[in-house]
């Protein structure tokens, strides 16, 4: 099961998504707010009543039940489903939602499945039974704060507060002490490698894989046995060391960790010097790069009384570093590391660490020496790539291929290499089971609902076990048709129109709104089912438009040299703009459509791209709608997200301030001419106040432009009411410019 395991106090989802919480306002942005709402009102609210599932936990270890937790706009529903049949099985504590896990849930037998949690100011242990669904509370004692708990739940991984000097990493020359609050995490300090709008919270995960979390100074991780109450320190982490991977073996007698130790990484108002910024400028040669020279993995066999840190050490390979992700075999013999090739981007002196172009895998024995090596063109993705352990020879990795989440099987011992197959869509987390040798992983598309399904490891069998939203299948329903276009210098870029279900293939003069996803890097611009205003697959052409989804350069899931290309030189801000301004061109060419009706929408970097391609061809869109966008490179390097900027960018405002002015909508709204609907909300990370003036500048320019500001929401929708009103504004936005009568 793909976790992501950067280990911090998530709030219930509920809190977000009950009927109890107070719904966003907008609040108005001129006098003149007069916004025109679509009159689908009740069919766009029906499209939007989705029930999203997420799965919990492994397998049984019969492989015969799993917990899963449902998302609708009525609230979450937390069951144990029988991965056979496809019943459930309500969960409570007590009669009410359990409180929200600390630690990934895992199975203390058969029919246990249990987690650590807190109940006000106490940790607690939370007991369910798979059967009932009922649940039980036992308070525990914890020295420090609770990273992970074995598989079996035999043992936890804490965090304590050392006592004296940490000079040496050892546990038996440092002494510790419990954290005065074993519920506050102390990884504390946050670091972001992506703009990508948020989904709402939910129960049980934990933050975005493109959060990186490092620790306080003085900190120690700790074993507590959870059968016996003893207490094992394990070793001192250096200050700044973020956990970026935790795997057990299934008795929970071995462990593996990998970190990173960052210094001086600064979390607002960041500077130049920062080695993050030098990283991705290409600044650091990787002798003096702390994300190269402090990249290791740490060993633990408690059967052996055998603590061995940096028993891996990415300085000793070949030049690449760990991305984070391992996975022991079912043995307990190999581990597999993920590997993470650097970004080389032209014009840069040196390779960045603290982004790479691409990914594989290796395989090390119990005691960290390196047996091989594997690598696919399939799943060497940089960021969304998941191996994981099956059997004692057999992998499953989850990876983006293109614009899908693939399954796909890797035998070491025979090299057997092959894809599951499921259809063209997005599978978004699995588990296996060795003793069935079946799959159950949620899953949607274009032409999919989002569902639980099954299959099993050699391909057949596949099967669907949940039906939540059978009322929007035809709703919902769409026809995707592949496109593919031929840029001036050579390259093809392919992708989707999709369209009503009646509607007739190639299209012939309809409105057509070309969508770009956030990122733009990591699991970015995927087929899935989407009826929301940031993903409205399913949403637009229910109310006469068609959508053109075709991934330009930047993008994760096509090779190193598709990424790395918007990033090299100075080629952000205009390559991949230029690309779908060509694409748009073309399809107009084509008779698709016409000038009066192309539009474009975006969110998070899908709207920096949206707001960027109006300002650079200000006559080519007909409407636009740009959501949590970026707008302000200068700001955003100076105050925001400095890596991230200085990454795609390749240069700073002090060296080369003209690419800033260039490459930022906010310095050329002046030239804005096509009519631009703007969302945005009081506590996005990206300051709303610029958004704000963006939408002043575009009126003054005579443009027709309303912007819709929600109150309390962040960088994406994620209250169901916004949602609602959103949707009900793209739409009549939209067919009012694209002339929809």
């Amino acid at each position: 099961m793909r976790r992501i395991r950067w280990f911090s106090l998530i709030a219930l989802f509920f809190l977000l998504c009950s009927q109890s919480l107070v719904m966003a306002a907008m609040i108005p942005i001129s006098q003149d707010q007069s916004v025109v709402i679509s009159s689908n009102k009740d069919k766009i609210e029906a499209l939007q009543n989705v029930t999203t599932p997420y799965i919990q936990s492994n397998l049984s270890p019969d492989g015969k039940s799993m917990m899963l937790l449902f998302t609708n706009p009525m609230g979450p529903q937390l069951v144990f489903l029988n991965t056979q049949d496809g019943s459930t099985i309500p969960v409570s504590v007590g009669g009410e939602f359990p409180p929200n896990p600390l630690t990934t849930p895992v199975w203390l037998n058969p029919d246990t499945l249990g987690f650590i949690s807190s109940i006000g100011d106490a940790p607690v242990l939370v007991t369910i039974n798979r059967t009932s669904g009922k649940g039980a509370i036992q308070k525990v004692g914890l020295p420090g704060y609770p990273l992970s708990m074995a598989p079996n739940g035999s043992r936890l991984l804490l965090v304590a507060q050392t006592k004296g000097s940490t000079s040496s990493s050892l546990a038996d020359e440092v002494a510790y002490e419990p954290l005065s609050n074993p519920l506050v995490s102390p990884f504390d300090q946050v670091v972001h490698k992506t703009f990508q709008a948020a989904t709402p919270t939910k129960w049980g995960e934990s933050k975005d894989i493109t959060t990186l979390q490092f620790a306080a100074p003085s900190l120690m991780l700790l074993s507590l046995d959870l059968a016996n109450g003893q207490i094992t320190p394990l070793y001192a982490l250096p200050e700044g060391s973020g956990l970026t991977g935790i795997s057990w073996t299934p008795t929970g007698t071995k462990l593996a960790i990998s970190r990173k130790t960052i210094p001086e990484l600064g979390r607002t108002g960041n500077y130049l010097s920062d080695k993050a910024t030098q990283d991705t400028l290409g600044q650091l040669p990787p002798d003096k790069n702390p994300f190269f020279q402090n990249d290791t993995i740490d060993l633990v066999d408690f059967n052996a009384n055998s603590i061995r840190p940096n028993a891996l050490k990415a300085v000793d390979g070949n030049g690449d570093g760990f991305a984070g992700n391992l996975s022991w075999s079912t043995d307990g013999q190999t581990l597999l590391v993920k590997m993470a090739v650097p970004s080389h981007l032209a014009g840069r002196q040196y390779p960045s660490y603290f982004f790479s172009q691409s990914s594989y895998h290796r395989y090390y024995t119990a005691d960290g020496k390196l047996l091989s090596s594997f690598e696919s063109e399939e799943t060497n993705t940089s960021l969304f790539s998941y191996p994981n352990f099956v059997a004692p020879d057999e992998v499953i990795t989850l990876a983006k291929r293109g614009t899908n989440h693939a399954l796909f099987y890797h035998n070491k011992a025979t090299g057997e290499f092959r894809k599951l197959p499921i259809p063209d869509g997005a599978v978004t987390n699995f588990v296996a089971n060795e003793r069935t040798r079946q799959i159950v992983f949620t899953f949607s598309s274009f032409l999919q609902v989002p569902e639980v399904f099954r299959i099993n490891w050699d391909g057949s069998g596949l099967t669907q076990l949940t039906f939540n939203n059978n009322k929007l299948v035809d709703l919902s329903k769409v026809r995707v048709d592949p496109v593919d276009f031929t840029l001036a210098n050579g390259q093809k870029r392919n992708g989707y129109i999709i369209q009503a279900a009646n509607a007739e293939f190639p299209p012939k003069n309809v409105p057509l709104v070309l969508w770009q996803d956030g990122g733009p890097f990591g699991d970015a611009y995927v087929n899935i089912f989407g009826t929301s205003v940031e993903y409205p697959f399913n949403l637009l052409p229910q109310f006469g438009m068609a959508l053109l989804f075709v991934p330009f350069s930047g993008r994760d899931g096509f090779g190193a040299a598709f990424q790395n290309a918007l990033y090299d030189n100075h080629n952000f801000g205009q390559l991949d703009i230029d690309e779908g301004a060509e694409v748009m061109r073309q399809a107009l060419s084509r008779g698709y459509t016409s000038q009066t009706k192309t539009g474009i929408t975006g969110c998070s970097y899908g709207g920096y791209f949206t707001s960027q391609s109006i300002s650079r061809y200000p006559d080519l869109y007909a409407a636009a709608n740009t959501q949590c966008t970026l707008l302000d490179f200068n700001n955003e390097w100076e105050f925001g997200f400095t890596p991230l900027v200085s990454y795609i960018m390749g240069s700073t405002p002090t060296s080369d301030p003209n690419e800033y002015i260039k490459d930022s909508p906010f310095y050329n709204a002046y030239r804005i001419k096509t009519p631009l609907l703007i969302f945005d909300a009081t506590k996005n990370f990206l300051p709303y106040q610029l958004a704000v003036n963006f939408h002043d500048q575009v009126a003054a320019n005579g443009t027709a432009t309303n912007m819709l500001l929600f109150d309390q929401e962040g960088h994406g929708l994620s209250s169901p009411h916004s949602e609602l009103m959103a949707g009900q504004a793209q739409v009549a936005w939209f067919q009012q410019y694209l002339g929809i009568s």
